[in-house]
């Protein structure tokens, strides 16, 4: 009961304000609401999902600076996104920088690299995810130390020893 007056628990049914405080009556149901705690098996509203004891907003969730999502996640543009090395894949993107490969956020160009791995076709060089030497560039600076692009394709720079793959010097 809250100020004397009885309202239905999480999990009961309910009519709009018939929940106690922090619930609120999503489809006929009592349910915590986003932020409000979610400990002893209490479940949450639509969209959300219980996070350390405390109701957030889901994997590919709508968010804001007030809404927190998930661990694991980050709100960007609005969206709750995998972090790098996060699972991803249907309504989940991966946070800026990232590609969701095989289910998982990797790096693509200029993405911080090392402990999260490039994606396909890309290299980590000097902690950061770069056009693997052979693969196609826009500039000089998409590829790796010691190459350069030439004709839309990373290769070895004049002088470098062209024995990576095959890779082609300039």
């Amino acid at each position: 009961c809250t100020s004397n007056v009885c309202k239905a628990g999480n999990g009961t049914s309910c009519a709009a304000g018939d929940c106690t405080t922090g619930q609120v009556c999503d489809a006929g149901t009592c349910h915590s609401a986003l932020g409000s705690s979610c400990a002893n098996g209490a479940v949450c509203t639509s969209g959300t999902t219980c996070d350390a004891d405390v109701c957030k907003v889901s994997p590919g969730g709508t968010c804001d600076v007030n809404t927190p999502c998930t661990s694991g996640h980050t709100c960007e543009s609005g969206e709750c996104k995998a972090n790098p090395g996060g699972t991803c894949g249907g309504v989940v993107d991966c946070t800026s920088g990232f590609l969701c490969e095989g289910g998982s956020c990797r790096g693509g160009q200029d993405a911080a690299c090392g402990a999260v791995s490039c994606a396909s076709g890309f290299s980590c060089d000097g902690g950061q995810c770069k056009v693997a030497p052979g693969g196609t560039c826009d500039g000089a600076a998409d590829c790796g130390d010691g190459y350069t692009c030439d004709g839309g394709h990373c290769l070895v720079e004049a002088g470098g020893t062209c024995t990576v793959g095959g890779v082609a010097c300039v």
